[in-house]
C-alpha cells in the first residue's frame, strides 16, 4: 500500500511527544518507520487510536494533543471520515447546471393554470427524481386534475425556451477540469430525459467531453427504479473502463435530498451541496458544502488543486 507523506505528516500534526524516547528512534526516520508498518496494518491505522498504539510501537510515547486536534479540525475529519476516492459520479441539475430555477418556474405555470400553487413540500418530492417520478410528486401534492403523461407534455412544450439558455453553476467547470487532468475517472448519473439533456447540454460539448459516460436516468433501462433508490449510481459505476474495486472508493456530488440517499444506499461516498432552503440536519452525507468551489479534494486524498 502506497502512504503519501501528507497523510502521514498531518497524522503527526495531531499528537504531541509526552516522553522522551524509549529507544533510538530519531524524527528523521519516522516517516520511513511508518511507510514500512502502515503496509503490514489495515485501514484501522487511519484512526486516532490505531495511530497512538503505532507510535508507542516505535520507541515514542504520543497522545491526542487538543489543542492540536482543534486547530487541525479539517484534518481530524479527513482522517477519521473520509475513504479514499478513486472514481467520482456528479448528478447534474442543480449541481453543474443552474436549471432547477427553469424547472420551477414551469412547473409553477403549470400549477397556476390550474388554479393550485407549487409548494415547498411538492419541490422537495421532486428534486433529484425521473422524469415520471418528479410528475407524480406534483401532481399529488399540488392536487393537480392532469395525469402524468399530460403533465409531461406541458412541461415539454416549455424546454425550447426554458433551456435556451443554462449557466454553469459556480465551481462546477474549475471542479471537473481539476478531475479530468488529473485523471480521476468521472461520471454523471442524472434523472433527466434524453431531450431536455441535449437541450441543457447544448453548446457545452468540451465541458461534457471530460465524462467518461453519461447515464440518463428516465431513458435508460437499466435505471430500473430512480432516485432515491440505488440504481442510477450502480449502473454508472459499473460503466467505468476500470470500474472501482469499491463503491466506498466513489464520491458522488449531489444537491438534492433523493440523490443523497442514493448515492449512501449505492454504498457510496457524498458530498452534498444542498439547496438554501433544504434541512441540511436530516441527512447523513458524507460532507455537506454550500458551494463546489468549497470543496476540497485533499479531504479524500484526491490530487490537490494545481
Amino acid at each position: 500500500m502506497f502512504i503519501h507523506r501528507p497523510m502521514i505528516m498531518t497524522m503527526m500534526a495531531l499528537y504531541r511527544v509526552t516522553t522522551e524516547p524509549i529507544c533510538g528512534v530519531d524524527e528523521a526516520s519516522f516517516v520511513t518507520l511508518f511507510r514500512e508498518k502502515w503496509a503490514r496494518l489495515d485501514t484501522a491505522l487511519h484512526h486516532c487510536i490505531a495511530f497512538t498504539r503505532f507510535c508507542n510501537s516505535t520507541g515514542k510515547r504520543y497522545q491526542p494533543h487538543k489543542q492540536n486536534i482543534e486547530s487541525n479540525k479539517e484534518a481530524a475529519i479527513m482522517i477519521e471520515k473520509f475513504h479514499p476516492i478513486t472514481h467520482v459520479i456528479f448528478d447534474m441539475d442543480g449541481l453543474l447546471l443552474d436549471t432547477e430555477p427553469k424547472y420551477e418556474k414551469a412547473i409553477s405555470t403549470i400549477c397556476e393554470n390550474f388554479g393550485s400553487k407549487y409548494t415547498l413540500e411538492a419541490k422537495l418530492g421532486a428534486l433529484g427524481r425521473t422524469a415520471t417520478d418528479a410528475a407524480n410528486a406534483v401532481i399529488t401534492k399540488c392536487n393537480l386534475p392532469i395525469s402524468c403523461e399530460e403533465f409531461l407534455d406541458l412541461m415539454e412544450s416549455q424546454y425550447p425556451s426554458v433551456f435556451q439558455h443554462v449557466d454553469m453553476m459556480p465551481g462546477a467547470e474549475k471542479l471537473v477540469s481539476h478531475f479530468a487532468q488529473a485523471q480521476i475517472p468521472q461520471a454523471i448519473a442524472t434523472s433527466s430525459k434524453t431531450t431536455t439533456f441535449r437541450l441543457k447540454s447544448k453548446g457545452k460539448e468540451d465541458f461534457f467531453g471530460k465524462f467518461s459516460h453519461i447515464v440518463i436516468g428516465s431513458d435508460d433501462p437499466e435505471v430500473v427504479q430512480g432516485k432515491p433508490h440505488p440504481d442510477i449510481f450502480h449502473v454508472a459505476a459499473k460503466r467505468f473502463p476500470n470500474p472501482p474495486e469499491s463503491m466506498q472508493s466513489v464520491l458522488v456530488f449531489e444537491d438534492s435530498i433523493n440523490g443523497v440517499k442514493a448515492g449512501l444506499a449505492a454504498g457510496m461516498q457524498v458530498v452534498w451541496v444542498p439547496d438554501p432552503c433544504l434541512d441540511i440536519t436530516s441527512q447523513n452525507a458524507t460532507q455537506i458544502i454550500k458551494s463546489l468551489e468549497d470543496f476540497n479534494p485533499q479531504h479524500f486524498h484526491l490530487p490537490k488543486w494545481a
